[in-house]
């Protein structure tokens, strides 16, 4: 897993407060992320809430992939880090340095807030 500097803060923050587990809840690890806390950190954060659209955690992974492609991140680092695979041999034989991706990770810590959070929206069922 590759994460960017504000990432890896919080990460360390929570270095040494479980033996085995990152985030754990109840000193239990968490088997599940769309929960009733992951829903309360959704309203906490001020993301919109009218159910027009999908609150899961798959939004983060769209609004980190648009991050990545606001910030000028080339089309084949943005697979990489989005564990895309298209089973092409000449990438998997040219795969991307790890610098590569750190780089890439924290070019959208700098970015203007002018990119916001994908919401997605659900089909209209009539």
């Amino acid at each position: 897993m590759v994460l960017n500097r504000i990432a890896g803060s919080v990460v360390e923050g929570q270095r040494g407060l479980h033996p085995t587990y990152v985030f754990p809840f109840k000193d239990k690890r968490l088997e599940r992320m769309h929960t009733t806390s992951w829903k309360n950190a959704w309203k906490n954060a001020k993301l919109p809430c009218d159910g027009s659209f999908t609150k899961g955690p798959h939004n983060l992974k769209h609004t980190f992939g648009r991050r990545l492609r606001a910030a000028g991140v080339a089309f084949e680092t943005r697979k990489v880090l989005l564990h895309h695979t298209t089973g092409d041999i000449t990438t998997h034989y040219s795969s991307a340095e790890l610098q590569e991706l750190i780089d890439a990770v924290n070019c959208i810590c700098t970015m203007e807030s002018g990119v916001s959070l994908t919401v997605l929206k659900r089909a209209n069922a009539g």
